[in-house]
Order: structure tokens, then sequence, then C-alpha cells
């Protein structure tokens, strides 16, 4: 994720509007990715302002799986949905805040071993999901 402001699909007045609503200021973007920009809304909760038109409904899909994931004992944190809106448009998500920083982040300032046990707790989270018993939806 990139943390620049000034780099933002979300310069666009309808995604401003999503920010204005919240009062959220683009200074309090925490990272952008592929899917969305994710920004502080307070200690406890980020809102998650997708880049491109979503169905709120398939937010709400996917949180399902995340559910089914803590249920089934995944290893580590995984991120809560608390609300899904649209606002001219553009599709949001209040979300748990989430310690720590992204994984992109973290290899940018490591090197050597800790590097590697870094690329190697990765690659065991991955597993770990693929390793969950989840049933099949119909």
């Amino acid at each position: 994720m990139t943390t620049d402001p000034s780099d933002l699909t979300i310069g666009q007045p309808s995604g401003r509007a999503v920010l204005d609503s919240l009062g959220v200021h683009p200074d309090a973007l925490l990272g952008r990715g592929g899917e969305a920009s994710m920004y502080a809304l307070d200690a406890e909760r980020v809102v998650r302002v997708l880049h491109k038109p979503c169905d709120p409904a398939h937010i709400l899909e996917r949180q399902e799986l995340v559910d089914e994931l803590v249920l089934e004992g995944a290893p580590f944190a995984l991120p809560e949905v608390l609300g899904v809106s649209e606002i001219e448009g553009i599709t949001y998500a209040i979300e748990q805040r989430l310690s720590g920083v992204s994984v992109i982040d973290a290899l940018r300032s490591l090197d050597g071993p800790d590097r590697d046990r870094l690329v190697e707790a990765h690659l065991d989270a991955a597993a770990a999901l693929g390793d969950l018993h989840l049933e099949p939806r119909d």
C-alpha cells in the first residue's frame, strides 16, 4: 500500500463526499491498495473507501467468509466489517482497526534474516488459511 495522501483516487468530488460526510481528512490515509484506500476514522475504526463501484452486499458476503475463518481458528487478527454504505456511488466500509503495519511496509524496513523471517511468517499465515475447513456455499 502506498501512503502518500496526494496520490488519491479519492480526489474526485464523489470520493471526497465520503470523507467529508464522515469527518475524515485526507491526511488520515493509512494506506492504499489495489481495491481501496484506508483511512483512520478514530482509534478503534477505519474507513475503507473502494476505488471501483461495488455492491455493498459483496462486502458483507466477504465478511461472512472472514467470520468463518475466525470461527475455524485463524491464527491472526482478521478485519471485522462494522457497516457498509454508499455515498454518490462510492462504496465504503467501516471496519475494526487492527494494529500493526502492512507486510509491504514491514518488508521495506527489513533486510537479511529479519526479512526472511517475515516472508516465512507470511507464507505460514497463508498456509494456515488454506488448512482451515470451510463449508461449501450454495
